[in-house]
């Protein structure tokens, strides 16, 4: 089995290319390595973040835990397969997975610390 783990992250501010998110993949194998399915993830990140253009970089390690390989590619959500059925149902699981969305509501000044450390703020 291949050892792989995604990172996304979307930016505050566009850079100078309009990029507006960045994914970093890490691919732990020599053999069989699925970069395809990273990509399809990272346009399923993209869809929820509401990103246009993401900078993918996949970096591929050997057995020795050292990077033996570094691959950047840019993704627009312009692409074509960026609105693929299987890149949306993706898009959908990973929403599912993450769960409802937290609202924090603001703390008054004389309420007590979330922290739980009962002093008033």
């Amino acid at each position: 089995m291949i050892d792989q783990s995604i990172g996304y992250m979307s930016l505050t501010q566009k850079d100078e290319n309009s990029i507006d998110g960045l994914c970093i993949s890490s691919i732990y194998s020599e053999d069989n390595i699925n970069e395809e399915t990273l990509v399809k993830n990272t346009y399923a990140n993209m869809y929820l973040a509401k990103n246009n253009k993401v900078l993918s970089i996949f970096l591929y390690y050997n057995k020795k835990d050292e990077i033996i390989k570094l691959h950047l590619k840019v993704l627009s959500s312009s692409d074509n397969e960026s609105k693929n059925l299987e890149i949306l149902n993706m898009a959908e699981y990973l929403r599912s997975k993450r769960g409802l969305k937290i609202e924090s509501k603001k703390i008054g000044r004389n309420e007590l610390c979330p922290c739980g450390s009962r002093q008033e703020i």
